[in-house]
């Protein structure tokens, strides 16, 4: 057998080993490379992906909860009426209350001493909410609060005139949102000369003891560094009044 048969015998006889004994040293390091590279990148595409579907989601699932505490709110808003005749005289002096006027200033009950820049836009309904959890069955004549706490959100204070202790205990409180940092009040000068709107922080006060409903009210909502802010016109109050 010459140089050149045996050389090409040779190599045969190599070829055949390797397709028996699986790929070579470099092979397995190119491929473990090439695989790594494939792992990392799916990797960083589901987790980018991740990111974004969960933060998507997060802002969806936040303005659903505006919508949903707004249409609340505007609901139960709109079925405010002014107190029954035999309980005016339990309004509190101050209050600034008309017969035909259903959202009033009062102060929190079971709060002694309390004062002028305590009290609360109060209104009354005639029949209880679903959303009330009634020890027993719902009651009637249900008087409702709103208060803000810029750190724990927007409540609503509740409690029927018909229960015993109505006057002297303080009324059951419901969390309708933990994301309301903020309560703007609007109140509007009808001047024919030069009708406007001011915008204020606080309430307005008219003399030392009586505050000022407001025609319309707006809510701040805060999650994260997403921030959305709606309008509430009150009922009783804003009767001819532009809405802008």
């Amino acid at each position: 057998m010459n140089t050149r048969e045996t050389g090409t015998e040779t190599l045969r006889m190599s070829r055949r080993r390797r397709a028996k004994g699986g790929f070579s040293l470099p092979e397995i390091l190119v491929a473990i490379v090439i695989g790594a590279g494939l792992v990392v990148a799916a990797m960083t595409f589901a987790f980018s992906m991740g990111e974004l579907w969960g933060n998507g989601s997060e802002a969806r699932l936040f303005d659903q909860h505006v919508r949903g505490v707004t249409r609340f709110l505007e609901n139960v808003l709109q079925q405010a009426r002014p107190p029954p005749v035999e309980a005016e005289s339990s309004i509190q002096a101050g209050s600034a209350q008309t017969a035909e006027q259903s959202i009033v200033w009062q102060a929190p009950r079971g709060r002694p001493g309390a004062g002028v820049r305590d009290q609360l836009l109060t209104f009354e309904l005639p029949e209880s909410p679903g959303v009330f959890a009634w020890p027993e069955r719902p009651l009637p004549f249900v008087v409702c609060a709103l208060r803000v706490d810029p750190r724990e959100g927007l409540f609503l204070q509740w409690k029927s005139r018909l229960e015993i202790d109505f006057a002297d205990t303080a009324p059951r409180e419901m969390r309708l949102s933990p994301f309301v940092t903020g309560l703007t009040y609007y109140y509007y000068d009808d001047d024919e000369n030069n009708p406007s709107w001011e915008e204020r922080s606080d309430p307005k006060q008219t003399t030392p003891q009586v505050l000022e409903v407001p025609r319309r009210i707006r809510l701040t909502f805060t999650y994260e560094d997403v921030t959305r802010e709606v309008n509430l016109m009150l009922p009783g109050v804003a009767n001819g009044v532009p809405v802008y």
